[in-house]
């Protein structure tokens, strides 16, 4: 979504708005849409309608886990300011106490959330504060709006539970980014309304993905002396499906020492990549286990100096630390609905940041999970779900698209080159997702850089089209200044322009200093890539060297630091290593 301004619907939102009227109470609604198009928009666009309406005056929200609970609590209210939905104190997490019951009965919070676990726990087991209870709570109407559909199937723990809960609702809306399976069962009827990943692409509201594979293993060690390496594969195969377990039983550990073009390449696109949009573009890592990620963020941190790097995981770290390394890869919206720059550019994560997990800049996946060869057809949902991480589109880079970078064993490999809009909307019903024809190549060019981008014209704001803003701005000029809002309207719409474009030539000026550093890191180290490729392996060591001596040579000719270096000086020294860089293609390096 557009994050701040006036609420502008995509259209498989306004598809949704125009249904609306028809709702009555009573009824169950199912809508799919593709990962990233914004489906808590459509949860606050119904709750909205509903509460108008009198069918509801509460809502429950159903979500797939403890991640995305903390999301919603982050980020709901700001959807719902956003399309002008009711969120009166916030959203309130369900603990089951009797603190619960009485925010519903005197109306000091509308909006709650819940985890499946939570609802399935609360509905079949019974006791003191539950859902149930919630529910039927004296004065309350409830919608209720149960995330990810697909997990309720009919006859199932959870599918149960939900139609336990749904006695008590008023209306019910189900939403799904998984593609409609006709073969699998759930307790919610057939989506009315949909947007396939493909239609997301075409309207530009989400990103291309794009397949590449590269060859990959990780080198074991054992008690301390370095026995093998393997693929993901071949290590899933010989730890029998629990990795975690076998690392434990036979004390492994893993190698950072080799460099994988798996690693090398996805880090050298997200630099050229920010170098380029002047965006803090971001790469998620899917790991095997929580050691193989602490060896993967020592092992990016060596090669990609200038990068910050870190790794959640359930089994390696608590829930509070893995609660704030999120927060930093994917910070809160503000008061505004606008998130702030992400701290981290890289998250290594174990079973974690998949579905339900938000994210906006990621601009590099690289899956390095053992999957089963049914993803191939379509199947793999959790994969899906992951990948789809990637999907949003990065406001003022929004021709970027996300790279699925995966080993040369995994099934997506016959994907190479290409597209993953099919296999994205893919069911798995009827094998649509298979690859045809021989798998791409990624063409890689060592000498083929490109020029540091001129810096943009900024276009200053003459007509006031961020009504929201305007309207805030007004309201606090009037509490602090005593302006009268609508008497004074014409001098405040001025004076917000001026802020307004003052704000913008200052972020400009950020972004341009941020751009030309980006593109600096990312020259020195292709220059010490292919010096590197001299050398019998490519490893972190011997790249960091190279990038030592690039940059000791640098503050030798500028007599300062990179650092101390004013943008003019930074520009000048970007186009020397660009003609140092062509100049070594006749080389024969």
């Amino acid at each position: 979504m557009p994050q701040g301004g006036a609420f502008t619907p995509r259209k498989g939102q306004q598809d949704l708005i125009e249904y609306l009227p028809g709702i009555q109470a009573g009824d169950t609604l199912s809508v799919q849409w593709p990962t990233g198009y914004g489906k808590s928009i459509g949860f606050a666009l119904v709750w909205k309608h509903c509460h108008k309406e009198g069918i509801a005056n509460r809502l429950l929200l159903v979500v797939a886990n403890d991640t995305q609970r903390q999301q919603i609590i982050n980020d709901f209210a700001g959807d719902c300011g956003l399309v002008g939905a009711p969120c009166e104190g916030g959203v309130w997490s369900f603990e089951r106490s009797a603190g619960d019951l009485r925010m519903a009965r005197l109306g000091e919070v509308h909006v709650f959330v819940c985890t499946v676990q939570q609802l399935d726990a609360s509905m079949s087991r019974g006791g003191l504060n539950t859902l149930k209870d919630l529910l039927m709570t004296a004065g309350t109407k409830w919608m209720i709006g149960f995330d990810e559909f697909h997990h309720y199937g009919e006859a199932m723990a959870w599918g149960e539970s939900a139609k336990l809960a749904m006695q008590h609702s008023a209306f019910t809306l189900a939403m799904s980014a998984t593609p409609y399976r006709r073969n699998v069962d759930t307790v919610f009827p057939e989506p009315r309304l949909s947007v396939s990943y493909k239609e997301g692409v075409d309207s530009g509201c989400l990103k291309p993905m794009i397949c590449h594979s590269y060859e990959y293993s990780v080198a074991v060690i054992q008690d301390g002396e370095e026995v093998a390496s393997y693929t993901t594969t071949e290590l899933n195969r010989i730890a029998t499906g629990d990795i975690n377990q076998w690392e434990e039983r036979r004390n492994i550990r893993y190698s950072p020492q080799y460099l994988h073009p798996l690693i090398i390449h996805p880090i050298r696109r997200l630099r050229e990549g920010r170098a380029m949009t002047g965006k803090k573009l971001q790469m998620l890592v899917r790991a095997m286990s929580c050691r193989h990620a602490k060896m993967l963020c020592e092992q990016i941190r060596i090669f990609a100096d200038g990068l910050t790097v870190d790794w959640i995981g359930t089994n390696g770290r608590s829930d509070r630390e893995n609660r704030a390394v999120l927060n930093k890869f994917c910070p809160k919206k503000n008061r505004h609905g606008v998130r702030p720059e992400p701290e981290i550019d890289v998250l290594v994560q174990v079973s974690m940041a998949g579905e339900g997990f938000d994210s906006i800049n990621v601009a590099e996946i690289v899956d390095l999970f053992p999957v089963s060869d049914r993803a191939l057809s379509g199947q793999a949902t959790q994969d899906k779900q992951f990948y789809g991480r990637g999907a949003r589109i990065v406001r003022g880079a929004e021709n970027v698209p996300c790279c699925v970078n995966v080993p040369s064993d995994h099934p997506l490999h016959a994907w190479a080159g290409k597209f993953l809009t099919g296999w994205m909307d893919s069911s798995g019903d009827e094998n649509n997702a298979e690859g045809s024809g021989k798998p791409g190549t990624d063409n890689f060019d060592p000498f083929d850089f490109p020029d540091l981008p001129k810096e943009r014209e900024i276009e200053l704001i003459t007509v006031i089209t961020d009504q929201a803003h305007f309207e805030a701005f007004k309201l606090e000029a009037a509490k602090r200044r005593g302006y009268d809002p609508v008497k004074d309207n014409d001098e405040l719409a001025m004076l917000f322009k001026v802020g307004a474009n003052a704000c913008a030539k200052q972020e400009s000026k950020q972004m341009r200093a941020f751009q030309v550093r980006e593109y600096l890191d990312a020259i020195i180290g292709r220059i010490a890539l292919v010096k590197a490729k001299q050398t019998e392996e490519v490893n972190g060591a011997v790249v960091g060297r190279f990038k030592k001596d690039v940059n000791t040579r640098i503050k030798q000719m500028f007599g300062r630091s990179r650092d101390e270096m004013s943008e003019e000086e930074l520009e000048n020294c970007s186009q020397m290593l660009k003609r140092e860089l062509l100049s070594m293609k006749g080389l024969g390096l």
